[in-house]
């Protein structure tokens, strides 16, 4: 970052918490943090918990991990751009300046151009959806078909006819975190990605205004 005038790095941060506290006292453009992180957590984590303590900073991955599968998780969790770890830092700070950009808040950014070809590529895997699904009723479970898509809780309210109630949705996805026994968003959203993202829709789900798909704008992802 320090050969481009332009962007100024206004702190480094060793951990999810010392990230989250700093980003409280001083509100950046674009946080840029590594997959895997110390004590078991994840940059995924990071952007969870900035969402529920309602910080809109978009954030960019960097990773050694280029595996089709958890770049996909990635993506509908949210995150605005991923980038391997063996890109140069002149891509690095081309993904910062465009994710910083207000018209591109809709889209994503995918670095190396082979990175997203695998991610369009592979097929998506299919799951036997486990036993304890039973114990969700069927509005739940299109509650987190939608919520393992990357639809946020206002997106999903507009997804139904007659619309839910915001109320009503967050309700929803808090009883079936309880009854799936997970602990936080990112397990909430990854269980409804790995086991429900491909089920067809019941009827009851019209559509979603912002879908996964609807966020990869591939012809405005630079190509290298």
């Amino acid at each position: 970052m320090a050969a481009d005038p332009a962007l100024l790095v206004i702190y480094k941060c060793r951990s999810v918490d010392e990230a989250l506290r700093a980003l409280r006292s001083t509100p950046v453009d674009v946080v840029l943090s590594d997959l895997y992180l110390s004590n078991d957590t994840t940059g995924l984590d990071l952007l969870a918990r900035m969402r529920e303590g309602g910080l809109t900073a978009p954030v960019i991955i960097l990773s050694s991990d280029d595996n089709p599968a958890v770049v996909r998780q990635a993506l509908a969790l949210g995150i605005s751009a991923y980038l391997t770890k063996h890109s140069e830092g002149s891509a690095i700070r081309q993904a910062v300046r465009w994710v910083a950009q207000p018209q591109n808040q809709d889209q994503v950014y995918l670095w190396p151009s082979s990175l997203r070809r695998s991610v369009f590529a592979e097929p998506q895997p299919t799951h036997t959806p486990p036993a304890v699904l039973t114990k969700l009723t069927r509005r739940e479970i299109d509650v987190l078909r939608l919520f393992g898509q990357g639809a946020e809780p206002k997106e999903i309210t507009g997804a139904f006819e007659p619309p839910l109630a915001l109320p009503t949705v967050y309700s929803h996805l808090q009883n079936i975190r309880r009854k799936l026994d997970l602990s936080n968003e990112v397990e909430l959203r990854s269980f409804g990605l790995r086991y429900l993202s491909g089920d067809s829709e019941t009827g009851r789900v019209t559509s979603v205004r912002r879908p996964p798909s609807g966020r990869l704008v591939t012809n405005s992802v630079p190509l290298n």
